[in-house]
């Protein structure tokens, strides 16, 4: 079933045959990586924008997969940097053959998007390879603020909408997804990757040790720091709903469906009583054994 209508790169004046590939492919993989739900939400996308959306999705997760994909560091890194490479000379060059960058260097050109900043971007999401924790909460804020507001920038010129007037918007938007992600992926992250990032002030509060978080179970002190966590994300998205109106209704219907989806992931989260490390993951949806559910 096609979710996303008459999406043809035609449709945004894209009549080169290797580029309608590369949009293509960009779309195929995010369809296959984010699901039914956001292919229903991308068809409220005007269909002119809808590669330029493809491309940024790809052009985002991509990297990021890299870093956190099973294997050795040096080889996560050198996938990493392979990857900055290739980007960086294809804006030197003005083409490439990967299907990825070769849709998002039209994109970037399309919808004034400066490649400066996106490798400046890759370059902050690389410390992913060697940082593995954050002391305080406001350390936290100022990652997410580097890796994270940055591509909600880049989604509003893709989409075409007023960055000024929305910024502010999309930079909580950012905060409430990243926040909601750490806690949805605590145990993975931690047994997987070595990496904590719910704030080390926090776990210290609880009486929690990244040990604690490696564990196939939660213990009443891990579930007590994930319900305070889940309760802090909370807010952020009822301020997203409110700021809803100010954006175009077909953007608003796609926002809401997002919005809606994790603030059910947070509601999920407490029906199996904060027990994210027993979770495991079907895409970015949160999945229990079915002991783990509250009565």
């Amino acid at each position: 079933m096609r979710f996303d209508g008459c999406w043809s790169p035609l449709g945004a004046g894209i009549d080169d045959p290797a580029l309608r590939a590369s949009y293509a492919y960009c779309r195929q993989m995010t369809l296959a990586r984010e699901g039914a739900l956001f292919g229903a939400g991308a068809g409220c996308v005007p269909s002119e924008r809808r590669p330029h959306l493809w491309a940024w999705v790809q052009a985002v997760v991509h990297p990021d997969d890299l870093l956190d994909t099973d294997g050795p560091t040096a080889v996560r890194r050198a996938d990493f940097d392979a990857w900055a490479g290739l980007v960086r000379d294809a804006v030197a060059r003005g083409e490439t053959p990967d299907p990825v960058a070769r849709a998002w260097l039209h994109t970037m050109r399309s919808c004034g998007i400066d490649p400066a900043g996106y490798l400046a971007w890759l370059a902050a999401l690389r410390a992913d390879l060697t940082t593995t924790g954050y002391a305080t909460y406001a350390d936290l804020e100022r990652y997410v603020a580097d890796v994270a507001v940055p591509f909600t920038d880049w989604l509003l010129r893709v989409l075409d909408l007023p960055a000024d007037r929305l910024r502010e918007h999309c930079a909580l938007l950012a905060r409430a997804q990243q926040l909601t992600n750490f806690i949805r992926d605590t145990g993975d992250d931690a047994r997987r990757l070595g990496r904590v990032y719910l704030p080390g002030e926090d776990l210290d509060r609880f009486g929690v040790t990244p040990a604690d978080l490696c564990r196939s179970r939660a213990t009443p002190a891990v579930r007590a720091l994930i319900h305070f966590e889940t309760e802090r994300a909370h807010p952020l998205w009822t301020e997203c709903r409110a700021a809803l109106p100010a954006l175009p209704f077909r953007i608003q219907v796609v926002w809401t469906m997002g919005i809606t989806y994790y603030e059910e992931i947070l509601r999920a989260i407490a029906r199996h009583d904060y027990d994210v490390l027993a979770a495991t993951r079907r895409g970015p949806t949160p999945v229990w054994p079915a002991a783990t559910r509250q009565a």
